[in-house]
């Protein structure tokens, strides 16, 4: 085999790229519904006209719930609760039929997750006392405050790692428990307050936090590290989030700086790919969840009518993009190539 042919190998074989997705916004829903879960095999809970969830399937058949569901694992588990006598009593499904839940009497209970092994994560608020963040794992497990007046849970992990926030008298902090319910407040220098929201299996947390001087935006926490994804958030509905899959695949619902549209934003491998939206003239896009298949689910609202709809934008196609070592590996190529050439021409 010739030299210069080994050398211009090498670079090609060191072009390496990512995908880059090329996402399709599809309604799956009626009008004045919320997409608020999804799980890996595509079955999304949503609500609808204010009142009561569906469990909408992957092919488009529907299930009504008669609870508000939160959650969804891929074992066909669905988590929520329901409203009734000044409470929020818990209730959980499975593709068999009702799991019957406990709820301690006399307090509020919401879910907000549940991972693939049917642990499920929330807040309860006794009366008359502080809100406390716990899972329920055939029984409730109270999460530890570690001397804070109260806490929030939003997300939990198959290690049962969850994620929320604690608050004091003056402000809410981004937190997490590990598995052995060790809190972790997540502390960095250019936070002033925040939370975090998502988590995925390689304990990475996402979240969002308002910077010191007034604005705010997304993070990541990974393997103690503290990163500002610097997204421009901006008020969308009650709650913001940043999401997170098992992949690495991140979505931040944030303000786009173009368009001064509210949508979100998918994040992976150094690309930003912002989703696609309706054309209101007035009105935003949010996004609820990813499932490790990068489907993302949530809504679309137009101001005008005040016309929400649940959405999924789904990974349509790919783009292949090369990864910058890529470029320096072929060119190291090419270019000891071209010098053999010329030593060849010169001798």
């Amino acid at each position: 085999m010739r030299p210069n042919f080994i050398l211009l190998s090498l670079g090609l074989v060191a072009w390496q790229s990512h995908a880059s997705p090329v996402y399709m916004l599809r309604p799956i829903s009626e009008a004045y519904s919320y997409g608020i879960a999804i799980n890996d095999l595509g079955d999304a809970v949503i609500t609808s006209n204010g009142v009561g969830s569906s469990l909408v399937f992957a092919d488009g058949s529907k299930v009504a719930l008669d609870f508000s569901g939160r959650a969804i694992n891929s074992q066909g588990d669905v988590a929520g609760y329901v409203y009734g006598d000044n409470l929020f009593t818990l209730k959980m499904q499975s593709q068999s039929g009702p799991i019957d839940v406990q709820t301690p009497i006399n307090r509020w209970i919401v879910v907000n997750a549940i991972n693939e092994k049917g642990v499920f994560a929330g807040t309860q608020h006794p009366l008359l006392f502080l809100d406390h963040a716990y899972y329920y794992d055939n029984g409730y497990v109270q999460l530890n405050d570690d001397g804070y007046r109260g806490s929030f849970a939003y997300d939990i992990n198959d290690s049962k790692m969850t994620v929320g926030s604690v608050y004091d008298n003056m402000n809410e902090y981004p937190a997490f428990w590990n598995v052995d319910g060790q809190l972790t407040v997540i502390q960095d220098q250019a936070i002033s307050r925040g939370y975090a929201t998502n988590v995925n299996n390689s304990g990475a947390v996402v979240g969002v936090f308002d910077r010191f001087d007034g604005t705010e935006s997304a993070f990541l926490y990974q393997d103690g590290i503290f990163t500002d994804l610097n997204f421009p958030l901006a008020w969308a509905g009650s709650f913001t989030q940043a999401l997170i899959n098992d992949k690495g695949e991140m979505v931040i619902t944030a303000m786009n700086t173009a368009t001064g549209q509210i949508q979100p934003f998918y994040s992976f491998g150094g690309e930003t790919v912002a989703l696609p939206t309706f054309s209101y003239d007035q009105g935003y896009s949010v996004a609820t969840g990813i499932n490790n298949n990068g489907q993302i689910i949530g809504y679309s609202l137009d101001w005008n009518i005040y016309n929400p709809r649940a959405v999924i934008w789904d990974p349509d196609s790919y783009q292949a993009v090369p990864e910058p070592s890529s470029f320096a590996a072929l060119a190291v190529g090419l270019g000891a190539l071209a010098f053999i050439r010329r030593r060849s021409h010169q001798t």
